[in-house]
């Protein structure tokens, strides 16, 4: 008789993922704000580069950009045959 019982008793065992119980999420406020890094020399561009461990565009900056002129939202340079195809893709894309 002690069998029965134990047969028709449940087992709180959870047999696949799907049967887990899901947590609910808390909803990402849109209110939450990114620090925005102002860029006013080319030192702080280069900084930015190390901070956001962007090494490859750290690196192009050092060794085969020139600056020519640094001003609000504009940037001039010259650049050596060894430079990389994709920089200035690359830079623009990460500064917008």
């Amino acid at each position: 008789m002690i069998y029965k019982d134990v047969k028709n008793k449940t087992i709180g065992q959870i047999k696949n993922v799907e049967q887990e119980k899901k947590q609910t999420e808390q909803p990402i406020l849109k209110t939450q704000h990114k620090t925005i890094l102002q860029i006013k020399t080319f030192n702080d561009l280069i900084e930015i580069c190390n901070i956001k461990k962007e090494i490859k565009l750290k690196y192009e900056l050092e060794t085969n950009v020139n600056l020519v002129s640094f001003e609000n939202k504009r940037i001039e340079i010259s650049f050596n045959n060894y430079l990389d195809k994709e920089f200035i893709k690359k830079l623009v894309r990460k500064i917008i």
